[in-house]
């Protein structure tokens, strides 16, 4: 649209009354559809499932909420549009009993910054870079469609730790911030944790 064409000032005041925007007013979620593609590396994170603990310490740093651990079940697993790029393993944990877990990235929204390789605390790292255009041959944006579109079960984990507070729908997504930011994580978890009753006064 205008505004991220930095065109804005050209928008007619009659838009906003269409819309009913006026006084301050704007529809939120809207940085879900400026896409970064391609973004400055061209490169994007891989999940290595066999070197991977689910600590979901990548999902935390991660500015944008481009990589997201998912809890599905084997059928959901079977009838992802490229199952046999949807990889899964058993679910840790006696609350997950019976399911599995599953680390998607969105392709298209990912800047590339590498938060998430650094991050990663294993040896071999369970994450490493590779081409965004190979994982767009093989359907990595209808993966990601289909993953976000799951069941949400943050319900089943103790949100108030690293690992649980990751399964929780962010409710800052996809935002504009520089590449490897490293203040929107906390903005994000804190959506996470007290979304539901969160206030934003003022926000830049």
């Amino acid at each position: 649209g205008p505004v991220t064409r930095l065109e804005g000032d050209a928008i007619p005041i009659s838009k906003f009354l269409e819309s009913n925007l006026l006084g301050g007013t704007m529809t939120p979620g809207t940085s879900k559809y400026e896409k970064r593609r391609p973004n400055p590396g061209n490169l994007i994170p891989k999940w290595n499932a066999n070197a991977c603990t689910q600590c979901n310490q990548c999902v935390a740093v991660c500015p944008h909420a481009v990589i997201r651990p998912f809890i599905v079940t084997r059928d959901e697993a079977e009838n992802a549009p490229y199952p046999e790029h949807f990889t899964t393993i058993k679910a840790l944990g006696t609350e997950l009993a019976g399911k599995r877990y599953t680390l998607q990235i969105s392709p298209l929204d990912c800047t590339g910054c590498n938060a998430c390789v650094e991050a990663c605390p294993e040896s071999p790292k369970a994450l490493e870079m590779q081409d965004v255009e190979e994982v767009l041959r093989c359907g990595g944006e209808k993966t990601w469609d289909y993953a976000i579109n799951l069941p949400e079960r943050g319900d089943l984990v103790d949100k108030y730790t690293v690992k649980g507070s990751q399964f929780q729908t962010p409710l800052m997504e996809f935002s504009g911030a520089c590449s490897g930011c490293g203040e929107t994580p906390y903005f994000k978890m804190l959506t996470q944790l007290f979304g539901e009753r969160m206030v934003i006064a003022n926000a830049t």
